[in-house]
């Protein structure tokens, strides 16, 4: 094997290795957003969905905004922002803030468990869809992951957490 396909290998093994620990902590990050959230909005000190999502909103904007400044052409072309935005163009924004209610709204009343099934449930229907319409077919990682979605919300539907009437030692309860 030559110097080249060696480094190139090297390279495409550690490129893997960094995808997936950014994977697992974007999934652990989630897991994380998701239980802080629905804390915040079933706990003892119930917060309004709407108001929530509104402050969850302003915070994505600044953090987008300051990510645009630091990283683009901002500073000499003031009006680069929305140049070319139209009809399509903004379609997607207005949508994805409405989704982002729903999730809201599902994470309050049903959890943040039922809220990663829905999305993976969405997942597996874009991916029907994908075939029904591009004709594209499902490969057999996405037949294991169906199954396996499957699995887990079976599982989860049949066997639901219990809280323990009798707490941990040691364990303060509020």
């Amino acid at each position: 094997m030559s110097g080249s396909s060696q480094q190139h290998a090297v390279d495409t093994h550690s490129m893997y290795q960094i995808g997936l620990l950014s994977v697992a902590a974007a999934s652990m990050l989630s897991g994380l957003s998701a239980t802080l959230t629905q804390k915040a909005i079933t706990g003892s000190k119930q917060r309004s969905t709407m108001l929530l999502s509104a402050e969850m909103a302003v915070y994505g904007i600044i953090f987008l905004m300051l990510n645009l400044v630091l990283n683009s052409n901002i500073k000499e072309s003031p009006n680069s922002l929305l140049n070319n935005w139209d009809i399509p163009t903004i379609l997607p924004v207005i949508t994805n803030a409405f989704g982002g209610m729903v999730v809201g709204f599902v994470t309050k009343y049903a959890g943040g468990v039922v809220k990663g099934f829905a999305l993976i449930a969405g997942i597996i229907v874009t991916g029907v869809a994908q075939f029904l319409i591009d004709g594209k077919p499902l490969g057999p990682k996405d037949f294991a992951g169906v199954l396996l979605v499957s699995a887990a919300i079976y599982l989860h539907s049949k066997y639901p957490y219990k809280e323990s009437s009798v707490p941990a030692q040691g364990v303060k309860i509020d």
